[in-house]
This record gives C-alpha cells, sequence and structure tokens, in this order.
C-alpha cells in the first residue's frame, strides 16, 4: 500500500482536495484517451478551466529538446487546442518511461521506480492552479505501479471519483464488473462506466444486452457507448471528429462528473 504520508485523498478536509476525476479502464487499449479528450472539451467548452493529467505515461515518446513525451496527454491537449508551458506539461506528466508495458516495469527496465509522491505533488498543483483536473490512468485499477502498489493506491491516494472506460462487446461484463468489484472494495466514489466502441465491428444484440447487464449488475450509471471514430488518431483535427461523433454523450458524462466533485 502506499505509505500514510502520500494518502492525500483519505480523510481531512475535502476543500484542500483539487476538484477532478480520475478516469481508468477495464484494459489497456480501451478508449481511455478518447474519453480524456472528449470529456475534457466539453467542460472547457462551459468556460471550466479544466485541464488532462497523464500521472504514469508509459511507451513515452522523443520531445522537444532531446525529453520525451506523454503521447495520450498531447492527444488530448491537441483535441483542446491547448497548448501549456513547458512546466504546466512536466506537472500534467510528471512520469515518462520509454517502454511500452506495465509502469513497474517500464520503470525497471530504466532502473527506475514510480514516484508516487512526484504524481501527487503535480496532482495538488495542478489542482490549484486549475479548476478541474482529468487524470488518465495507466491500464486498469490493478496495474502495478511497482512491486507493491496497484494503480488502485494511486487512485485512492488522489482521492477523486473515477469514471471506468469499457468496450461494449463481447468480454466486457467479466472485465467490467471485476472492475467496479475493486474500486467499490476500495471506497472509492465512482461516478459511471462509459462503454466505448475501439473497432467498427459492431454486434448489436450481445452488446444490448451487455449494457443493460451492467446497469442491472454494476450499481453505477452506464454511459455511450462513444462511437468508433474512424482515423481519430491520425486527424488534422481531433477535437472537431470528437465533437461531431461524441458531444452529445461527453455533455452527460460532464454533468455526471461535475456533480459528483461539487461542480
Amino acid at each position: 500500500m502506499i505509505p500514510a504520508v502520500l494518502k492525500t485523498g483519505q480523510g481531512g478536509d475535502d476543500r484542500h482536495r483539487p476538484a477532478g476525476i480520475f478516469i481508468t479502464g477495464t484494459d489497456t487499449g480501451i478508449g481511455k484517451t478518447v474519453l480524456t479528450a472528449a470529456l475534457l472539451m466539453e467542460l472547457r467548452a462551459r468556460g471550466l478551466d479544466a485541464v488532462p493529467m497523464k500521472p504514469v505515461q508509459t511507451g513515452a515518446e522523443p520531445g522537444p529538446g532531446g525529453g520525451l513525451r506523454a503521447p495520450d496527454l498531447e492527444f488530448a491537449l491537441r483535441a483542446a487546442g491547448m497548448d501549456p508551458d513547458a512546466d504546466t506539461r512536466a506537472r500534467m506528466a510528471p512520469q515518462l518511461f520509454r517502454e511500452p508495458c506495465s509502469p513497474h516495469l517500464a520503470a525497471e527496465l530504466e532502473g527506475r521506480t514510480v514516484d508516487p509522491e512526484q504524481i501527487l505533488t503535480a496532482w495538488n498543483q495542478l489542482g490549484a492552479a486549475h479548476e478541474f483536473v482529468l487524470a488518465e490512468g495507466a491500464g486498469g485499477v490493478l496495474v502495478p505501479v511497482d512491486r507493491e502498489r496497484t494503480m488502485l493506491d494511486l487512485m485512492r491516494a488522489m482521492g477523486c471519483p473515477v469514471l471506468v472506460a469499457a468496450r461494449p462487446s463481447l468480454g466486457t461484463l467479466n472485465h467490467s464488473l471485476l472492475t467496479l468489484h475493486e474500486l467499490a472494495r476500495a471506497g472509492l466514489r465512482v461516478a459511471g462506466l462509459v462503454l466505448i466502441e475501439s473497432t467498427p465491428e459492431r454486434a448489436p444484440c450481445v452488446e444490448e444486452d451487455n449494457r443493460r447487464t451492467l446497469e442491472r449488475l454494476g450499481g453505477v450509471p452506464v454511459y455511450g457507448p462513444l462511437p468508433y471514430c474512424e482515423g481519430l488518431g491520425g486527424s488534422d483535427d481531433p477535437g472537431a471528429l470528437l465533437r461531431e461523433r461524441c458531444g452529445g454523450t461527453a455533455a452527460e458524462i460532464a454533468d455526471a462528473a461535475l456533480l459528483m466533485t461539487g461542480g
């Protein structure tokens, strides 16, 4: 578990916690980045000073000046038309690792460890400087951060409500319900589960029943699905495509996120 000194989200005065939400998923490649970008755009369109954060980025890419950059963060910034300065970017992506694998392994391959204190410091700094922070996790809730802690421990330390990104297709029931069970067991508040189409293939009968089953058994609101957006990653204007395809659902999710965070 994360040492007590890092448990900034547990107990204490809620007025000192950053307003924000943590976006996790049932798997890697599930659509967390798309959800983060769509929600960021919606909140900023409402006049809220919302910013994205990628606490731990594996698969980091070469950036300006020989450093590294977080591709997930950069996508959200590009979609929202944001270009923060270098210091703010560093707070938005405080832990960068080159290898595209679990955070604990990516760090070990560089002779490092993930530093939760640095993440929590950046989280608090962003929360103090902005009205709302959207933190996108790495993988799912039980992905190891190091040899002792998981992403779930980090989420508990940050202390904000959670959105869960999930696929609508075959396999989502077990993955989604297990994720929701772990979040409930950790005492975390869940704003909802968001279904995201990550491929163009559809199976309407299965997907419609999956949604009904998740609504019945999951105990949280179910949103979406966010539709599959062909060519989104290579688009010159991903924000326009997201607004066109995901705007209505993003507005629903934003309402839920703000309600749960008191915004």
